[in-house]
């Protein structure tokens, strides 16, 4: 639209380069790794290499729905770093699934909404897991980001509802075909397989965790959440409750009049002929907002903005492409 002719935004390493816009899911992958070796290198195995002692990251990571009731509140968010020892093969499909698909989710919505939202998903996972767990009174843990990695995989699917992944590179399959699979092997976990037709009560809280993590996805795209943005709410009455206190009084200056018009040219300046002066200040000023406006896309994604700013950078774009045309 224009935008992108411009001198420093084209030239801003950020957008050429796909490692700096995935910084979160790259330092996501390390950290399920370094964790991973460790729980592997501190256990304690017998000859035939079975466990006999688990690791202690592993003894006070995991999510324990018991002692999260006592207090160990930490749980509901360190069980996402971890993974079983010997599931080695799940480590490695979580870390291929976010380099695939997570990073585009980060893309989108920028690194601080995407870790906001990893972080969440994970806490709410754990939340939902102790709750039926303690309800269902079935002795279970849980380790692994699998609400974060299933709240990921149905936004993206909410987003790119057309994607197709090649698997194997021969055959191209549907992102919900995809979905539809990842349901049904979950389902099957409900299946007691050992002692004939029933139900296998021990799954219930994990499938839960899915269930809860993409109706979650869904709303979340839906409702357009933005998880930063509560803190962000927080932070900003926090201030404004201090600023009580002291007697200081904070207020927003009121907009200067703006002529009648559509909501584009309310919101943006008109350009007018670089040699008058008043053309010049308003042209500032539309510098100004579309650079806030850039700033805002590299800190929450693009999926963060407001219909006027939306107008202001097509705005912006048509009157730099006009600029570039007449010199």
């Amino acid at each position: 639209m224009g935008l992108y002719d411009r001198d420093y935004y084209r030239d801003d390493h950020r957008w050429n380069n796909p490692f700096a816009r995935s910084k979160v899911t790259i330092l996501f992958s390390i950290i399920l790794f370094v964790l991973f070796v460790i729980q592997v290198a501190t256990q304690q195995t017998n000859m035939v290499g079975q466990v006999i002692v688990d690791s202690p990251l592993t003894s006070y990571g995991e999510l324990q729905p018991e002692k999260v009731l006592t207090g160990e509140i930490w749980r509901l968010i360190s069980h996402g770093f971890l993974h079983h020892p010997w599931n080695f093969l799940s480590l490695i499909w979580t870390v291929i699934f976010l380099a695939w698909l997570g990073r585009q989710v980060e893309d989108l919505y920028g690194s601080k909404e995407y870790l906001a939202y990893l972080l969440f998903t994970t806490f709410l996972g754990g939340v939902i897991f102790t709750i039926v767990a303690t309800l269902a009174a079935v002795p279970v843990t849980l380790m692994g980001p699998a609400a974060a990695v299933t709240a990921v995989l149905f936004l993206f699917a909410f987003h790119f509802p057309r994607y197709y992944i090649s698997v194997f590179f021969i055959v191209n399959v549907p992102i919900w075909l995809v979905i539809g699979v990842y349901a049904l092997i979950d389902i099957a976990l409900l299946v007691n397989t050992g002692n004939g037709n029933g139900v296998n009560v021990t799954a219930l809280p994990k499938i839960c965790v899915h269930v809860v993590a993409a109706l979650f996805a869904w709303m979340y795209h839906t409702m357009t959440w933005r998880i930063s943005n509560i803190f962000a709410i927080g932070k900003s009455y926090s201030k404004r409750k201090q600023a009580k206190k002291r007697g200081i009084q904070l207020f927003m200056p009121e907009p200067e009049p703006q002529p009648a018009g559509s909501a584009i040219a309310n919101s943006v300046p008109q350009e007018t002929h670089a040699n008058n002066s008043e053309g010049f200040y308003l042209d500032e000023q539309l510098e100004a907002k579309v650079d806030a406006i850039l700033t805002k896309i590299a800190e929450s994604g693009k999926e963060s903005l407001t219909e006027t700013e939306k107008s202001i950078l097509a705005k912006a774009g048509e009157i730099y492409k006009k600029r570039k045309s007449s010199h």
